[in-house]
């Protein structure tokens, strides 16, 4: 330990012991009436000064606590997705949805889902403003802001939630029981060494997020009578969870005075076609 605490025993003074003569004269006189009131005025005085103090602090704490999920979100959707609903994943190991069919099947309908949601998303229109209180400048000569070549001008983004759904859908067609019927599509065209790269920054974005949000809903542990092989408790991935309203934030997102088609926001000013990629830097 660094540090030992000293013990102390208190123990009653014998008669003996007490103070005696002068110094044992009584604190009494020193009591004054004006004094008592005085001492009243000022210590009242005091407790109100802390008393607010303590108030105002306590205030501030719980109304910065109030506000800080919505002031941290600087977005033009901020908005959109204010409000928060109960839903239940639908999450069991075996079964297909929307998203998903059985591995080594490819409905065109899978991939038309992904890339809605994903690589389809369109792209906002940023003003300056908006843009500086994202935290991002425009000082790095080697990353140059993209200007939108319109006459209302301005700077693309791109949603963080669409960007990590294109990475899963990348992450999704590279597995290894999909990678004969996917890797002849345009995306996988390219050196294999940078579509590597490429997965390996949508593997640790994705994590980032998840790590960000954090979502700390507990997953409730069951036995699984069907499957008596399996040795441990097994979570309930179909639990309920505190969800944005993911259809209404794509709907705004594709359809408000801000979307951008790819083909409206141009190629970069950089771009030197048959030149040599070096990926994203």
């Amino acid at each position: 330990m660094f540090y030992k605490k000293k013990r102390h025993s208190y123990s009653s003074l014998t008669q003996d012991e007490r103070p005696s003569g002068k110094e044992n004269r009584s604190i009494w006189p020193f009591f004054t009436p004006n004094r008592v009131i005085a001492g009243f005025l000022l210590s009242n005085t005091i407790t109100m000064c802390l008393t607010s103090l303590l108030a105002y602090h306590i205030g501030y704490f719980y109304s910065s606590l109030a506000h800080v999920p919505a002031d941290l979100v600087i977005s033009p959707a901020r908005e959109i997705v204010r409000k928060v609903d109960s839903r239940r994943y639908d999450g069991e190991i075996f079964q297909t949805n929307k998203y998903r069919a059985a591995p080594g099947v490819y409905p065109e309908s899978i991939d038309k889902a992904w890339t809605a949601i994903g690589g389809g998303v369109r792209v906002l229109r940023l003003d300056g403003e908006e843009v500086r209180k994202i935290g991002v400048t425009d000082d790095d000569p080697f990353r140059p802001l993209h200007i939108i070549p319109d006459e209302e001008g301005g700077y693309a983004g791109v949603l963080e939630v669409f960007h990590l759904l294109h990475c899963l859908e990348r992450i999704r067609e590279s597995q290894f029981y999909n990678w004969d019927h996917y890797h002849k599509t345009p995306f996988w065209q390219g050196p294999l060494d940078i579509a590597a790269e490429h997965n390996e920054h949508c593997f640790d974005a994705i994590r980032q997020n998840l790590m960000c949000y954090a979502d700390v809903t507990p997953l409730v542990l069951f036995d699984p009578v069907r499957t008596p092989s399996v040795q441990l408790p097994v979570p309930d991935f179909s639990s309920v969870h505190a969800c944005r309203n993911f259809d209404e934030l794509l709907d705004w997102n594709n359809n408000n005075r801000r979307s951008l088609t790819w083909e409206q926001v141009g190629n970069a000013s950089t771009h030197r076609p048959g030149a040599e990629n070096h990926g994203h830097s």
